[in-house]
């Protein structure tokens, strides 16, 4: 299944894929790692419990959370508009 675009609660892009597991999460990262290089850092915050697991990166130092749950399956949010942009890019490459 392709990644779909949707926005989050407070307004903000997600790209959502509910066929990835968790598991799915190294790979991803991985990806994206590849794609934006030096303009991806980590923030090293990550949350896991059964329901859940997500990492917190920034790219261009906006905050980015890669992630997955019950609900949505793998995911890719933004935080805030300049969030959006990067949302917009990461499309254009998964």
């Amino acid at each position: 299944m392709p990644w779909i675009m949707c926005k989050t609660a407070s307004g903000f892009y997600t790209l959502d894929n509910s066929e990835m597991s968790a598991e799915n999460l190294s790979e991803i990262i991985k990806t994206m790692k590849n794609c934006f290089g030096k303009r991806m850092t980590f923030d090293w915050r990550a949350g896991f419990d059964g329901n859940s697991a997500a990492f917190e990166v920034k790219i261009d130092g906006i905050r980015i959370t890669v992630g997955w749950d019950i609900w949505s399956g793998a995911f890719i949010m933004a935080w805030n508009r300049g969030g959006d942009g990067i949302i917009k890019e990461i499309e254009s490459f998964l």
